[in-house]
């Protein structure tokens, strides 16, 4: 199967979504530490902003094609495939991270409760010896 652009009018917005995602991307893995360390509340906002500003895009984006499509007479999912294939991706990826996240949050939250338990059973056994 060759990767090919149908419509060659569509390759201005599949570029710039292209060019958003590898940002996005490159972002997420590489500056996301070393920007929470100088200011963690602008590395949250960037976390929350960044996928939703994905998601407006990719949805202008697909606008934009459909919209192309239909002017030059093409089917009007014609190379939707450039658009949709990385966003999904890039929701699988946040999926992940936010599992990961998830993950040790709820693992140190199990920690916290097995202290306190053991901790209210060693008050019990002390009371009960005296």
């Amino acid at each position: 199967m060759k990767i090919k652009i149908s419509n060659k009018l569509n390759i201005i917005p599949i570029s710039l979504y292209l060019t958003w995602i590898g940002f996005v991307l490159y972002f997420f893995f590489f500056q996301i530490i070393s920007f929470s360390k100088e200011t963690p509340c602008g590395a949250e906002y960037m976390m929350i902003g960044l996928p939703i500003f994905t998601f407006v895009f990719s949805l202008i984006a697909l606008l934009l094609i459909a919209i192309i499509n239909l002017f030059s007479k093409k089917k009007y999912y014609t190379d939707y495939e450039f658009i949709s294939i990385p966003f999904f991706a890039l929701i699988v990826i946040m999926v992940y991270i936010k599992l990961i996240q998830m993950k040790d949050k709820f693992y140190k939250y199990i920690l916290n409760l097995q202290d306190q338990i053991t901790s209210k059973l060693d008050e019990i056994d002390f009371m009960i010896k005296f």
